[in-house]
C-alpha cells in the first residue's frame, strides 16, 4: 500500500493482549456505572446493548468516561506513533485532539454511523495531518468496517484557505461516493493511517456485536505553514452519540 498515492495505509501494531485488557476495562466501566445506579451487572457486549435500550442515560454516562481513561494514552506508545510517523512522514507528531473510543452497536446505534466525509475542516491543523483508526476486534463486512475512497485525498472537497484558517467542507452528498467506498477488513492489532483529506465513512453494523474502535489524530509541528499559523487549534471538533 502506498500512503502518498492512496491516502491511507494499514500498519501492524499487534498489542493483542493490551486490546483484550482495554475491552475488559470498558465492560467494567459500564458495569460500575450500572451497578452504582442500582441496575444490573454488565458482563458482555449484549449487556451493554441492553443497557443502551433500557437505561440510555447510564450508557451515555459510561461512554463519556471510557473516552477519558488514561489507558488510552499508554496504548498509543512510542512504537505505535513512530510507525504512524514513518508512514505519514510526520516529523514532530502532536495530538490534534484527545483519543476517542467509539462504541458502534448493532442497528448502527451508539456512536453513530458516519456518511462519507473528510476530517480536516473539523481540526484545521497541519497540511499533512492524519487520522489513525484501530479496531479492537477483527472486522468483516457487516460488523461496522471503516470505509475509504482510495486516492480521494487529492479530490476537491474543501473551500476557503488553510493559511487563513477558513477551510470548510464542500457538500459532497451529491457525488455518489457511497457506492464507491472500499471496506477495510481489518483485524485487531492493525491500524489504518489516513490523510485528513481522505474521504471515509463507516459501514453498517448488521451483526449482534459491538464494534469498539480507537482513533486519534496527529498534526506535524514541523509543518512551516502550521507554525506560521501559530499552531491554530480549531474548536469545531465534536462527536455525536445517539
Amino acid at each position: 500500500m502506498n500512503f502518498k498515492k492512496y491516502g491511507y495505509e494499514i500498519i501492524k501494531i499487534n498489542k493483542l493482549n493490551e486490546i483484550k485488557i482495554l475491552r475488559k476495562k470498558f465492560i467494567n466501566i459500564f458495569s460500575t456505572v450500572s451497578r452504582l445506579n442500582n441496575y444490573k451487572k454488565i458482563r458482555r457486549d449484549s449487556d451493554i446493548i441492553q443497557l443502551y435500550n433500557k437505561k440510555k442515560e447510564l450508557w451515555i454516562a459510561a461512554y463519556d468516561q471510557i473516552r477519558l481513561l488514561p489507558e488510552l494514552y499508554s496504548f498509543i506508545d512510542k512504537s505505535f506513533y513512530e510507525k504512524v510517523s514513518k508512514v505519514s512522514n510526520i516529523k514532530i507528531p502532536a495530538y490534534t485532539s484527545k483519543p476517542l473510543i467509539r462504541v458502534f452497536m448493532p442497528k448502527n446505534e451508539g456512536t453513530t454511523k458516519t456518511i462519507p466525509h473528510i476530517d480536516y475542516p473539523s481540526h484545521r491543523g497541519s497540511r499533512n495531518a492524519v487520522t489513525v483508526w484501530a479496531p479492537l476486534q477483527d472486522l468483516d463486512i457487516g460488523s461496522g468496517t471503516l470505509q475509504v475512497l482510495p486516492g480521494s485525498h487529492k479530490f476537491k472537497t474543501v473551500s476557503g484557505s488553510i493559511k487563513r484558517n477558513t477551510i470548510k467542507r464542500l457538500d459532497i452528498t451529491n457525488r455518489n461516493y457511497e457506492n464507491k467506498m472500499v471496506d477495510l477488513k481489518m483485524n485487531a492489532g492493525e491500524a489504518v493511517v489516513m490523510s485528513q483529506f481522505l474521504i471515509h465513512s463507516s459501514g453498517e453494523n448488521t451483526s449482534k456485536k459491538i464494534r469498539f474502535s480507537l482513533d486519534f489524530r496527529f498534526n506535524d509541528l514541523n509543518d512551516r505553514m502550521y507554525a506560521l499559523r501559530k499552531y491554530y487549534v480549531n474548536q469545531l471538533s465534536y462527536y455525536k452519540k445517539r
